[in-house]
């Protein structure tokens, strides 16, 4: 569920780059917006962590920018805190519906339910492409407790491809489409040329 988030910057932080007061009252926005931090903002928790990384960007910029002396500290202190109360509130969610899965209270259709407010796929959508992620990922990896994608490395071979994860809702289309039921058994296989 996305709750509408009225002091969410409109633009991005990069835009500001130049202009430390800014970023901090962007970040301060943030922090007031109580909607925020309401249990199921998966999705502007996800926004407002982007924001932040867009901060740790424009400190890394302008690290030896005399102008900036001040605003490293303030702005880096400010985005840390920031960021570890959003990560908070994300875990909280994540933690209480990984106990009501546990506890039976999420049944398959209610949480398929769940799942569908989180992604922009829909059912029966043909040829519907599957390109970056959403939200949706953000819930699964939680639920799943799976680690960040693998830091990319140079391809030294012609025969390497990058790793690069699967959007949890094509995963969504592919059952679907193919009707899984609870006897049946999935196997994902990567082959090597």
């Amino acid at each position: 569920m996305t709750i509408p988030l009225d002091d969410l910057p409109q633009t991005t932080v990069q835009s500001y780059r130049h202009r430390p007061e800014v970023i901090e009252a962007r970040l301060a926005a943030l922090e007031r917006n109580s909607g925020l931090y309401a249990d199921g903002n998966l999705a502007g928790r996800a926004m407002a962590l982007d924001v932040i990384q867009q901060v740790y960007q424009c400190l890394r910029i302008h690290c030896n920018n005399a102008q900036w002396q001040h605003f490293q500290k303030t702005l880096g202190a400010h985005a840390r805190a920031l960021e570890a109360r959003l990560r908070q509130a994300d875990a909280q969610f994540i933690r209480q519906l990984r106990y009501d899965i546990r506890i039976g209270k999420q049944s398959a259709t209610t949480l398929r339910r769940l799942f569908d407010r989180y992604t922009r796929y829909r059912p029966g959508r043909v040829g519907y492409m599957h390109r970056g992620y959403d939200t949706l990922d953000v819930l699964v990896q939680g639920l799943i407790r799976a680690e960040q994608a693998p830091i990319a490395v140079a391809l030294g071979d012609s025969g390497m491809v990058p790793y690069e994860p699967t959007p949890a809702r094509a995963i969504l289309d592919l059952v679907d489409q193919v009707g899984l039921n609870a006897d049946d058994v999935f196997y994902s296989v990567c082959t090597s040329p």
